[in-house]
This record gives structure tokens, C-alpha cells and sequence, in this order.
């Protein structure tokens, strides 16, 4: 079985190859198509013939070519007519032959350079020369189908030409000038004759007389009479006559022979070829039949998997068709539709104007609303068209849009929430897209950076305008803010404190930052959204905070006199370093009841027993008694304490002070912290959001609408337990009378900014700070609360109204003498001690320079060291100095000065402690007077 191997571009060209060797078969032939150029070759064993595609790969330098060209196996090739140059290459590589424009006109062609190229490969690849069988063995040529019914008709010619004619050869010759040529049939009387080849010298494919050739190396000697056949306008061949030797002339009858032979053949060419057409016309037309039962159920079934309904009405909107799901959307099935009678009974008459489809031909996305069998309303979506099916046919499709409709009218009610939710919440929210630069932001960032939002956009983070602080007061370099920050690592930033100058107002705000990054598709930067809470107050109240305490540990240095604390108990837990000094015990040889084994022996008992009964009283401790220090020197002290309270007014332990008045000297040392405060770190938490409807006086229990995850996370619920309750079941029962007012403010202004005390699942109460707003939402007045924890912020004011408490009760009831001097160098405080020693009253201190309260002889020496305080090169200074009271008599006192400092390292104010030592300085004087009396005493007996 003789094998035809097709290599083609396309899957077209192959099965135009394969069905038109199926109609004229090559004997048995088995046909293989395939679509690429092997890469490994094709055996020689596996083919007879490759009909090769001049449009598939890149001829003529493809590597996958040289096995193929040089298997011994013909190779035909197909081209057009613009790639014949790659024809004639791939003929020089070792193919056998080709054929341009490869289409229903070279039919005849291919069949016949197929059958041709087997023929030869049969013979063992021998060359293919023209035989010159008898006429009557013409049929049993291995010829091509349509070559075989040419050779019974010509041989039906060819006896009235061996009679007619005088001639040496009659040959019918079908093939192409300068090839061999296939000899259809022929008689001879003799000779090889003239070869296809030879003739082309000579024929010019008209009819040629040859009267005289020449012999030569070439051809014979003779004449010839060749007349040429064309079948549709191609030549096909020709009817060759030879004299060999010319003998003759040839006669017009012969001639006139000849030329009818040519007709006979030509229009048994032409019956052929019309067979051949009729017969394809036949198998296009049953490929055009079954191609179009394969559309119709094709589209049959596209129709019945389909979810849209499909009508076709004629131009009186009368239905034609139906399609099988209209039940799907209209709950009727096709009968009930067609008893409507028309498409309006369906659709409605006002979808579209006719006129408009008559303009437009196609109509689409129209929309409209309809009922379905069980009254259920339907949005759909129609396009109508204009088809040529019938006259004035018009094809409607619907789609059932219902659940589109409603999640976009879902989505705007939730990009309403989120707009009223993004405008209204009291953070500031900022957008910047990759480069940094913004693209929105809502009214509270505005509000707190003091630029509009046209001021804003476009505006960068690397613009001048924008100044960014540390917590500790120094600039961000460029690359440390937020959003450079996330833009060069590409993660979130949370939870950052900065500072934020604002160039409108000349201020500074405090902000917690959030910056988050989201991403393109290509994991590019596409958005940096960033979110900042002003906590301006909270670190305000940080820095009161961390300013009492630095006056308050600024005092227990500066102060002259022991400190002690304890718990509730009495039992001491701090003593500071003077307390130790004067007592000569360490505070952990004083913690607990040790404090009392430095007591001296002769007042420990009492002294012990009056301490514990004041701390388990609550009553002030006021004693003068005595230390033994482990030198066995004693040391006279002024004790007293006071009570410690927190915020509800419960004792949390007791603060008191020792004055040495042993030589009722000041301490040098200053007081120091008694412990370290709690320093309120104020991250500001995500806040609370609760939606609930506004409700009203006579119906105030509304269940929540929408809660976000920090309320469930601060409250202790789950979202679904916490929508099952309404704000009335978080407040308690001693806050419920407010609610009424509350839900009167809220209903007249829209808005309320309150304190309120939450209850979560596990019995806490959090205080917390709310501002509602009212919203309408579907027709419903909506209130969306930002509830935020100040559970801190009151601790913190608690705290800082202790510490407060304390320094006034120290500073007011100390002991000894105390004032506080502005930087300017006038009185801006002084306690009664103060004034009790120098005679005036606080209003006549307030605002008086110290200078003048002291000798003439000493005010000029406070001046240097005054310097070194401010300079930093000292941290106090003092000495006895003598000053005058009101009624003019002097006071030696002992001072001690420090200089207080603000947060910022700036002078604040100078706190003075100062102590009478005019006994001290009068015992003195008396004895340099007694011993200057002795001496000379002492001189004059001596003499004498």
C-alpha cells in the first residue's frame, strides 16, 4: 500500500490535499497529515510520497529540512505564488518537483505530479521516461484516474489518425514543457521519436508545423506536426505527429485531423473536470449539511444551558419563538407566553421606541422590571436586534439581573456607610499612591494638618511644608516618615507616635500613626493609606505627669530632710538617702518594722506604738525623738507624716519627713524620688464603632445594627452575641436616668460628645468618651458611635491631681522654710513657715526680690552662683547668710538652692530651703567671745 505523508501549515491546506487524493486515488493509498516539520525526519520505509507546505517553517534554512530533503522519498511541493522563490530553492535541495497556487484551478496538477512522483518511486527512483506502449495496452498504465479515461478516448483517436495519416509516430503527450513528459498513448512505425524536452525548442504552444529539423546531437532528423491541448485555459498536453525522416509535406486534411483528435480530447477533459466539480459540489454541500446540523444543535444547545430568555417576534411584535428557559425568569413555560400574544404583553410597551431600533438596528442594556408567574418582581437586562430571519424580525434576549442590582444597591448603601464612616470617624485618614504623593484625604486629616484637601493633593511627604518630630523633640530625617517608611519596606506601619508642626498655626500635635500599603496585581505599590488619632491631650497630660514627678523628685533632693513612705500597714517600704544619713540605717535595713531598731532605746517603744496607732487610725504622726546611729551618736529629729489617698479617697500608704534639728541644718542633699511613677505611654487603641438605630424616649432599647472587631475585643462579645444586644444592656443601672437626656440631645442636634461607663461580658466597667452622630440610612435615623477607652486618661488626671496633692502638702506643711523664685528673680510661691520666719504675709512676699530681703552686705554674693546654677555647672548651692524681717531686726538663715528645670531643659524656677541658725550662730559667737575673754584672762595672769 502506497503511503502519501501531507506536511502542511494548517489544518485547510491538508485537508484540501487529502480530499482531492481521495477522489482520484492513487491505487491503495493511505493518507497521514500532519501539521509541523519532524524534528528527527521521516523513515524512508514509512512513505511514498511527502506533498511538503512552502509556508510552514523557515525554509529554506530550517535544520528540521536537511533529514527530510535528503531521505530517499519524493517530496511535491505546494506554493503561492509569492513563495515560488522558496520552491525553486528547496528543488536545489533535493526536492523533486512543486506546484503554484495550490487551489481548485491546479486540481488536475496535483493529482497528476502526485501520481507522476509515485510512479517513479515505484521503478526504484529510476528516471521517468515517456513509454510508447501499443494502444490497445493504453489502459493498462498505472495512471491516475482521470489519465485513464483521457487514454480511452484517445485511443478511440488514435485509429482514425493511423489511418488518415502518413506518419513515423503519433504520440498523445500530456505534461509540461522542459519535462519528460507522460505519454498518454502512441504507434509508431519506428524510431524513439522527439523527447517533451526536445519538442520545447521548437513549440510555442500553438499549433507548430515543422517542415524540415535538421538531424543534430540532439534530435532527429525530420518534420513535426505537434498541436497543443488546453484544458480551462492551462495547457494540458499535445498530439505529436513525426516524419522520420521527413518524406513530406503535411497535407491540410492531415492537419484538420489532427486539430479534431485535439477537440476530441478537450472536451472529454472538460466532461471530466465537470464530473470532478459536480462530485465536489456534492461533498461541499454535504459538509455544508452536516456542518449545519452541528450548528443548530449546537446552538440548541447553548439555548437550553443558557440562563437568559430568548424571544423572535415579527414586526407586529408577535412571538415566533420561544426559547426553552423562559420559565427560568418569567415562571411561564413557552405556551403560557405564546396565549400573551405579544412581547409587550410580556416586557411592557415602553422598553424602547420602535423607531429608534429602526434607526439603530441594534438596541442594548435596556432595562426593566417585571413580574414573574408568582408575582416576583425581576430586574432585567434586554438587547433587541434586528435579524434577517423574516420581515421585520426583531430578536430579543433578557437576563435576569436581580441579585446584580441588588448587591450594587447593597454596595452603595455600604460606600454610603464607609463615606459617612471615613468622614465622621476622628482619626485622619490620608491616601498617597506609589510616589508618595496624596491622592485624598477626609475632613478630620485636613482639620488637624490645617491644609485643605486641594491644598493636599498632589502634595509629597518630601515636601518642605511637612515637619515630623520624635517623641524626644528632634526631627525626622526624610526617609523616617511613614510613608516613606512603608514605601521602602513595604510593610505596615503601626502604632507610631510622632509629632506633627503644623505651618498654618505655628502649633505642634501629637498623632498615633497607622500606614498600610496595598498592591497592584504585579505585587507593585499601588496605594499607602495612613491613619493618625490626635493625642495631643494624652501626651499633654504625659507631660504634666512626667513634670510633677520631676518636681517631686526635684524637691525630695533639694529638700534638707529625710523622706520615708509606707504602706497602708505602717510598715516602711522607701526611706530616702538622708533619712538613712540622719538615721544611720539603709533602706533595706529600714523596710518593714526595721526602721524602729535605729530609734534611740529611751523612745523606741513610744515612739513605735504612736506610729502604728496613727497609720491604723488615719491620723497625722507629729513626734521630736531621737536616733541612735552605730557610732552611738544620737541625732534629734522633727517626725511627721501624712496619709496617701488614690483617686476614690481610699489610704494607700503614708508619706512622712524627718528634720534634723540636732544643728538644725538644712541637707544639702536633695530629696529623692521615692519611687518610680507609672509613665503613661498613651497609645491611642483603635476605637469602638457602634451602629444602632436612634430609637426614642418610649422605645429606647435598639439592638446594634453593626459593630467593628475592637468592640467585641474590649467588650468580650462575639459579633453575633453583641448584635443581639442594645446599648442599654452595656450601661449601668446607675446611668440609666441620663439616657432619656441623652437621646434628647442627640434626636435635636445630630451629635453628642459624653462620657459613659460600658459593662463587658465579664462584669468590667470601662469609662469611656462617645460622640455619636445621627445618620438616615433607608429612611431610618441611624446613630454611629466612636466610643473611645479613657480608662487611662482618668488614672492619669487621678495621678497627676496626687502628685499635685502631695508636693502642695509637702511644700505647705513642711517644717522648715520654703519658697520658689521665678527666673526673673521674683517670689512666685512661699509657704507660712517661710513667712513666719521673715515677719510677712504671702501677698507681700508674692512677686518681692529675695535680694532685698537679705544684709546689704550679702547681696551682691548670691549674684556668681545665681550664674552657675543657670550655666548647669552646679546643681545647688547655699550657706548661713544674714537677712532682715519686716521690722528690720536681722535672721541668720541657712539656704539651699536649687534650680528646677522644665521638660525641655529650660530654667523653670529656683526652690530655696532655708532654716534659722541665729541660735547657732549667737552660740557660736558667744563662745569665740568666751574664749577670747579666757585667753586674755589666761595672758594677764600669766604676766602678773
Amino acid at each position: 500500500m502506497n503511503t502519501l505523508w501531507v506536511i502542511a501549515s494548517s489544518e485547510k491546506v491538508s485537508n484540501t490535499c487529502q480530499r482531492w487524493i481521495e477522489a482520484e486515488p492513487l491505487g491503495e493509498t493511505a493518507i497521514a497529515s500532519i501539521n509541523d516539520i519532524p524534528t528527527a525526519g521521516i523513515g524512508p520505509d514509512s512513505q511514498d510520497l511527502i506533498i511538503l507546505d512552502a509556508s510552514l517553517g523557515t525554509y529554506p534554512t530550517d535544520p528540521r529540512l536537511e533529514p527530510l530533503l535528503q531521505a530517499d522519498v519524493p517530496i511535491l511541493v505546494t506554493a503561492a505564488p509569492d513563495e515560488e522563490a522558496i520552491a525553486l530553492e528547496l528543488l536545489r535541495q533535493g526536492a523533486q518537483d512543486y506546484i503554484i497556487d495550490l487551489s481548485e484551478q491546479s486540481y488536475d496538477g496535483l493529482v497528476y505530479k502526485a501520481r507522476q512522483l509515485t510512479a517513479a518511486q515505484s521503478n526504484d527512483g529510476a528516471d521517468h521516461q515517456p513509454s510508447m506502449p501499443a494502444p490497445v495496452n493504453a489502459s493498462a498504465q498505472p495512471l491516475q484516474s482521470a489519465v485513464v479515461d483521457v487514454a480511452a478516448i484517445a485511443a478511440d483517436s488514435l485509429a482514425p489518425l493511423q489511418t488518415g495519416l502518413e506518419a513515423d509516430q503519433i504520440r498523445l503527450i500530456h505534461g509540461q514543457l522542459g519535462a519528460p513528459g507522460e505519454v498518454i498513448v502512441a504507434a509508431e512505425a519506428g524510431g524513439s521519436g522527439f523527447s517533451f524536452s526536445q519538442l520545447a525548442r521548437y513549440f510555442d504552444g500553438q499549433l507548430h508545423v515543422t517542415e524540415d529539423i535538421p538531424e543534430s546531437a540532439e534530435s532527429p532528423d525530420g518534420s513535426l506536426l505537434v498541436a497543443p491541448i488546453y484544458h480551462e485555459d492551462v495547457f494540458w498536453g499535445a498530439w505529436v505527429v513525426e516524419q522520420l525522416p521527413r518524406s513530406r509535406s503535411w497535407q491540410p486534411e492531415e492537419v484538420a485531423l489532427v486539430q479534431f483528435a485535439t477537440r476530441h480530447i478537450s472536451q472529454a477533459l472538460h466532461g471530466k473536470a465537470l464530473e470532478r466539480r459536480v462530485q465536489r459540489e456534492q461533498a461541499h454541500q454535504a459538509d455544508a449539511i452536516a456542518a449545519l446540523a452541528d450548528t443548530t444543535e449546537m446552538y440548541a444547545s447553548i439555548l437550553g444551558n443558557i440562563s437568559d430568555a430568548v424571544f423572535i417576534t415579527d414586526s407586529a411584535g408577535q412571538f415566533t419563538f420561544i426559547g426553552p428557559n423562559v420559565a427560568i425568569i418569567f415562571g411561564h413555560d413557552q405556551a403560557d407566553v405564546v396565549a400573551m400574544g405579544s412581547i409587550d404583553k410580556l416586557l411592557g410597551d415602553d422598553l424602547f421606541e420602535l423607531s429608534e431600533l429602526q434607526a439603530r438596528q441594534e438596541l442594548t442594556n435596556l432595562e426593566c422590571r417585571v413580574n414573574d408567574q408568582s408575582g416576583r418582581s425581576h430586574d432585567l437586562l434586554v438587547n433587541v436586534k434586528q435579524v434577517d430571519i423574516g420581515q421585520g424580525s426583531v430578536l430579543y434576549t433578557c437576563r435576569d439581573v436581580s441579585d446584580r442590582k441588588q448587591a450594587e444597591t447593597q454596595l452603595h448603601h455600604s460606600e454610603d456607610d464607609y463615606r459617612y464612616l471615613v468622614d465622621n470617624i476622628p482619626a485622619g485618614i490620608v491616601i498617597h499612591n506609589g510616589h508618595t504623593e496624596i491622592l485624598a484625604c477626609n475632613p478630620r486629616a485636613s482639620e488637624l494638618l490645617e491644609l485643605t484637601p486641594e491644598q493636599m493633593q498632589g502634595k509629597s511627604t518630601l515636601a518642605p511644608v511637612w515637619s515630623f518630630l520624635h517623641e524626644d523633640g528632634t526631627p525626622l530625617l526624610p526617609e523616617e516618615f511613614p510613608v516613606n517608611r512603608v514605601v521602602a519596606t513595604g510593610q505596615p506601619l503601626k502604632n507610631w507616635v510622632i509629632g506633627v508642626s503644623r505651618p498654618i498655626s505655628q502649633t505642634q500635635i501629637w498623632v498615633l500613626v497607622n500606614a498600610y500599603p496595598t498592591f497592584k496585581g504585579d505585587r507593585t505599590l499601588d496605594r499607602i493609606i495612613v491613619a493618625f488619632v490626635d493625642i495631643t491631650v494624652q501626651k499633654q497630660a504625659q507631660f504634666a505627669l512626667a513634670d510633677s514627678e520631676r518636681r517631686y523628685a526635684s524637691l525630695a533632693q533639694a529638700a534638707p530632710v529625710g523622706i520615708f513612705r509606707t504602706d497602708p500597714e505602717g510598715n516602711c517600704i522607701y526611706v530616702n538617702d538622708r533619712w538613712s544619713e540622719i538615721a544611720g540605717m539603709s533602706l533595706e535595713q529600714a523596710r518593714g518594722f526595721g526602721w524602729a531598731g535605729s530609734l534611740h532605746p529611751d523612745d523606741r517603744e513610744a515612739i513605735t506604738a504612736e506610729w502604728y496607732d496613727a497609720a491604723q487610725n488615719n491620723r497625722p504622726f507629729s513626734l521630736e525623738y531621737r536616733f541612735l546611729n552605730q557610732a552611738q551618736e544620737t541625732t534629734w529629729v522633727y517626725g511627721q507624716a501624712v496619709a496617701e489617698t488614690d483617686f476614690d479617697g481610699q489610704v494607700t500608704g503614708y508619706i512622712g519627713t524627718i528634720t534634723d534639728i540636732t544643728e538644725r541644718h538644712l541637707a544639702e542633699d536633695q530629696l529623692k524620688a521615692s519611687e518610680e511613677r507609672y509613665r503613661l505611654l498613651f497609645n491611642i487603641a483603635n476605637d469602638l464603632i457602634l451602629i444602632h438605630p436612634l430609637g426614642s424616649a418610649e422605645q429606647p432599647r435598639q439592638h446594634f445594627t453593626n459593630v467593628n472587631a475592637m468592640a467585641c475585643e474590649l467588650l468580650g462579645y462575639s459579633h453575633e452575641e453583641l448584635l443581639q444586644l442594645t446599648p442599654l444592656d452595656l450601661i449601668p443601672a446607675g446611668e440609666m436616668d441620663e439616657v432619656r437626656e441623652e437621646l434628647d440631645i442627640l434626636s435635636t442636634h445630630g451629635e453628642l460628645l459624653f462620657e459613659k461607663t460600658l459593662i463587658t461580658k465579664d462584669g468590667r466597667q470601662i469609662p469611656v468618651e462617645l460622640h455619636a452622630h445621627v445618620f438616615e440610612s433607608e429612611g431610618q435615623s441611624m446613630v454611629l458611635s466612636i466610643t473611645r477607652d479613657i480608662s487611662e486618661r482618668r488614672a492619669i488626671q487621678a495621678e497627676l491631681e496626687t502628685r499635685e496633692r502631695l508636693f502642695r502638702t509637702l511644700f505647705e506643711q513642711s517644717a522648715v522654710a520654703m519658697g520658689m523664685v521665678s527666673p526673673a528673680g521674683e517670689f512666685i510661691n512661699v509657704n507660712q513657715q517661710l513667712c513666719n520666719l521673715l515677719g510677712y504675709s504671702q501677698e507681700e512676699l508674692i512677686g518681692k526680690h529675695p535680694a532685698l530681703l537679705r544684709h546689704p552686705d550679702y547681696r551682691d554674693a548670691e549674684q556668681p552662683n545665681i550664674q552657675q546654677l543657670l550655666a548647669g555647672e552646679s546643681s545647688t548651692y547655699g550657706g548661713d547668710e544674714l537677712f532682715l524681717k519686716k521690722d528690720g531686726s536681722p535672721i541668720w538663715l541657712n539656704s539651699c538652692i536649687s534650680l528646677i528645670r522644665d521638660q525641655a531643659g529650660q530654667p523653670d524656677y529656683f526652690l530655696g530651703v532655708l532654716q534659722d541658725v541665729s541660735d547657732r550662730i549667737q552660740a557660736h559667737s558667744d563662745l569665740q567671745t568666751s574664749e577670747a575673754l579666757f585667753r586674755e584672762t589666761f595672758e594677764q595672769a600669766a604676766v602678773g
